[in-house]
């Protein structure tokens, strides 16, 4: 998640009718219908939806604080690599320059700015889904997993890994939180004592939840890559699942034994390492809790509007909730 303070000052340019003539700028290099360009959402990411020739696409962007060309430039390869292997996948729209990327100066600041096809197909809620869909589910994540095993490893190499997850948060939490460093103290200390192998460990989606799913008549459409990180298989199975497993972990659950045949019946998975899904959990909250430490930065006495001041909260009440189950003997 982005900070707040560039949320804040991107949010303000869109009008009752979600809106932006900031987004028209970034989006001049591509084109678009006039008066059809809406926000659409921001948390890591700002998204826009807009059309044009009366066709919708996806205007994805971020400061270039929040994200790199590299880190643009990187995932774009995959997706090219991952088109080839017929995954489906949105794929990016070349601007009317022939770049897939597009750098735009603004007066508030510099945005790297890419434009996707919209997916066909819907998406499911969780509750909604029957031991078919977690099958289905599950089928979906090992075909990629399998996929991104063949892939070169340069490509692989481009992306971060979870050492780098570690150095993010060691260095944006203050030493006061001892709690937090304590945890984490410990959740480093057992992943880095488990296997790496060509079966075990290598690129991962990050964030297969339901909301980067596009359910259609020929499976599943997979969207947003820009999470993509070197780390355990596992840990994509657990990330996946943590709606699943929100109040507790259990591997014999009916829904995740469902999900693991269908992985399964694509790619090869250690058993013994499944049992380490807690300690995956534990990671994603220690990061969660960074992203979040990271993103208040608005400053004290500054006026704010209602909803950004109510995001604050829940951003506070989130911080507060995982410090206490940082204290929690496990």
């Amino acid at each position: 998640m982005m900070k707040l303070s560039t949320m804040k000052k991107l949010v303000a340019t869109v009008d009752q009718d979600w809106r932006s003539s900031f987004a028209e700028q970034l989006l001049e290099k591509w084109g678009f219908d006039e008066k059809e360009v809406y926000y659409f959402r921001g948390s890591a990411n700002f998204i826009f939806m807009f059309k044009k020739e009366n066709q919708w696409y996806f205007l994805r962007c971020n400061e270039s604080t929040e994200r790199t060309f590299i880190d643009y430039q990187t995932e774009l390869q995959i997706l090219q690599y991952l088109e080839k292997a017929s995954i489906s996948i949105s794929l990016p729209v070349k601007s009317e320059d022939g770049n897939l990327i597009e750098t735009v100066t603004t007066e508030l600041g510099i945005f790297h700015c890419v434009v996707f096809e919209g997916l066909k197909g819907e998406q499911v809620e969780l509750e909604a889904l029957d031991e078919e869909g977690y099958y289905i589910w599950g089928k979906a994540l090992g075909q990629l997993h399998q996929t991104f095993k063949m892939m070169p490893q340069e490509l692989k190499d481009s992306r971060p890994s979870w050492q780098n997850h570690i150095q993010f948060i060691k260095g944006t939490v203050s030493s006061d939180e001892r709690a937090f460093f304590n945890e984490l103290f410990e959740v480093e200390s057992v992943l880095t004592s488990l296997p790496v192998s060509e079966d075990t460990y290598g690129l991962i989606h990050y964030d297969f939840e339901l909301d980067n799913l596009k359910w259609n008549e020929n499976g599943l459409g997979i969207l947003d890559f820009d999470d993509c990180v070197q780390h355990w298989y596992i840990a994509d199975i657990a990330y996946a699942l943590r709606d699943l497993f929100e109040k507790e972990i259990d591997i014999n659950h009916p829904s995740f034994e469902q999900f693991i045949k269908g992985y399964s019946s694509e790619t090869s998975i250690e058993l013994n390492l499944l049992q380490k899904i807690e300690w995956f959990m534990r990671l994603h909250n220690l990061v969660t809790f960074a992203k979040l430490y990271r993103s208040l930065d608005l400053k004290e006495g500054e006026t704010n509007p209602q909803w950004l001041s109510d995001l604050k909260g829940k951003f506070e009440s989130k911080l507060e909730n995982y410090r206490k189950s940082f204290l929690i003997e496990k």
